[in-house]
């Protein structure tokens, strides 16, 4: 039997212990890992995975169709061995005696917890969990040699060509997590090649994977019911509708603005961050309009989103700071949360890398790694999005508690002009003076509804 495991920055590490338990349990097997471009697999992990493969390119983002699936099933294909199973990080593996690979040899197709949803006109469709799914040889050497899962539709959401339930699941991944999904593009191949997808009770006892849920607290009654009343109120005529469209204009002139600020001759790079997988999507723009329309296509609430000007060289330097500090330095700022900022300046000349962290090195009242990150990687958070959040505590009177940090990013000073190295030397000396000692760590204060 041949496993493959795909891994990523956010769950590299977890993949490890997998990793460690398959062979235990399974000795025999053979694993091979695809990690991800923007991932440096743990050393740990050569002590486990028979064939280690890096990709190029962001196989795994949102946008890229069944990319990830048939570079996993490339990577299959270089070892020897029937049967392949695709198994995420947080696969849970169990111990079943006398397994042996004959065992899945009348496997014609791919295997496993069988999913399914509602298609349309009322139709049942289904599809194979992508986080334990086993495929036969023969399958997998189809699917490689059709390229159906490289076709260009499962990237463009043709909806003639795209049944509408595969591009609800797939364009839902896109606005959430940022990552592809294997299971429904997987389950489209399979539509188009006639290949059988069937339930596997073998397969489920060794490879158990659980589709991720996300917990919902109820609200107290009397507030929805309140809400429920202003919400009819406020539509009839017309108030939360016009709000809604003020809001969204606002926002977007805020980003607007902050992209033509920090603007390089070059372009912008934008990046998404999930906070939940900690996977990363970086895309590069050379006009406002289409950095906005990223930016502005309906983001998750635990999504991060950083900009930065395009060159070779270090435009603009950030500092990311964990503590309260004097505002009267000369720097633009930004919020990002109740006592969290980033302030930045753009450079000109621009640094090399290596000038660029020599004066990052300077500025030790900041969090230094994490500006590391955000000059070379991020950027400096986008004014107008969501800010970092925390999930809503049950309490034990049944009421829900809504943490107040969440809100949006504020753009709360800009300075107009750019740096020197000298110049930028000298705010970092500033700012060491005007950072004030970090305050002992306390509770939020909690808002109950």
């Amino acid at each position: 039997m041949i496993v493959v495991m795909q891994i990523w920055e956010g769950d590299k590490n977890l993949a490890v212990g997998t990793a460690k338990r398959l062979k235990e349990l399974y000795p025999d097997v053979l694993l091979g890992v695809l990690a991800n471009n923007m991932c440096e697999h743990p050393k740990e992990m050569e002590n486990y995975a028979d064939l280690i493969h890096t990709t190029t390119e962001d196989v795994f983002a949102a946008g890229t169709g069944g990319l990830a699936a048939h570079e996993l099933l490339c990577l299959a294909l270089e070892m020897p061995g029937q049967i392949i199973v695709k198994i995420d990080a947080d696969t849970k593996i169990h111990p079943v005696q006398g397994v042996t690979d004959e065992m899945f040899n009348k496997r014609a197709g791919v295997f496993g917890k069988m999913q399914q949803t509602i298609g349309e006109y009322g139709i049942a469709l289904k599809s194979v969990n992508g986080g334990a799914l086993g495929i036969s040889r023969n399958a997998a050497r189809l699917f490689v040699d059709e390229k159906i899962l490289l076709d260009e539709n499962l990237i463009s959401l043709n909806k003639n060509n795209i049944p509408a339930y595969i591009r609800q699941k797939l364009e839902a991944r896109m606005h959430g997590k940022l990552l592809s999904s294997h299971d429904w593009t997987i389950a489209w191949a399979c539509e188009q090649l006639k290949i059988p997808m069937e339930y596997d009770s073998l397969l489920i006892s060794i490879f158990e994977h659980e589709a991720r849920k996300k917990i919902a607290l109820a609200p107290n009654k009397n507030i929805i019911s309140m809400m429920t009343k202003s919400s009819r109120s406020l539509t009839k005529n017309g108030q939360l509708r016009d709000e809604h469209l003020i809001n969204e204009r606002i926002r977007d002139k805020n980003i607007s603005s902050f992209f033509s600020f920090i603007w390089g001759d070059n372009g912008i790079v934008v990046s998404k961050k999930d906070l939940e997988t900690k996977h990363i999507i970086n895309k590069e723009f050379i006009n406002t309009e289409d950095a906005l329309s990223y930016v502005t296509f309906r983001d998750g609430q635990h999504m991060t989103i950083m900009a930065r000007p395009s060159c070779g060289k270090v435009q603009m330097l950030v500092l990311d700071l964990d503590e309260s500090y004097d505002n009267s330095v000369d720097v633009s700022t930004v919020r990002t949360s109740e006592k969290r900022y980033h302030v930045f300046m753009r450079m000109e000349p621009a640094l090399t890398e290596a000038e660029a962290r020599e004066i990052l090195e300077m500025a030790t009242f900041a969090d230094v790694v994490g500006s590391g990150e955000a000059t070379f990687v991020y950027g400096c958070r986008v004014p107008s999005t969501p800010s970092y959040s925390k999930d809503c505590m049950p309490l034990h009177d049944g009421c829900v508690a809504v943490d107040k940090l969440r809100g949006e990013v504020e753009f709360i000073k800009k300075v107009d002009k750019f740096y020197s190295k000298e110049e930028a030397l000298d705010v970092i000396s500033q700012l060491s003076k005007a950072c004030k000692a970090p305050l002992l760590e306390t509770r939020e204060e909690l808002v109950l509804l």
